[in-house]
């Protein structure tokens, strides 16, 4: 990195680290143990694995909200 900086004649610069990758066969892997997962949920809960599916989504959402005291599913 030195050497790109003293060939450029920089004298201010910053680095920037970015996330590493993963191993496609990793993500492959983490991918199928995700779906396994939610596959051995929604047999073990039924019906209130939806229920769980939403509360987590309500959750992660971010900022005020405005919500209803029931869902609408639209098949």
């Amino acid at each position: 990195m030195r050497n790109a900086v003293e060939l450029a004649d920089l004298d201010d610069f910053r680095i920037i680290e970015k996330p590493e990758q993963k191993d496609p066969f990793e993500k492959i892997i983490s991918e199928l143990l995700s779906e396994t997962r939610q596959s051995n949920l929604e047999k073990e809960l039924g019906k209130g694995y939806y229920y769980l599916k939403e509360l987590k989504e309500v959750y992660n959402m971010k900022g005020v909200q405005a919500r209803m005291p029931f869902s609408i599913q639209i098949n």
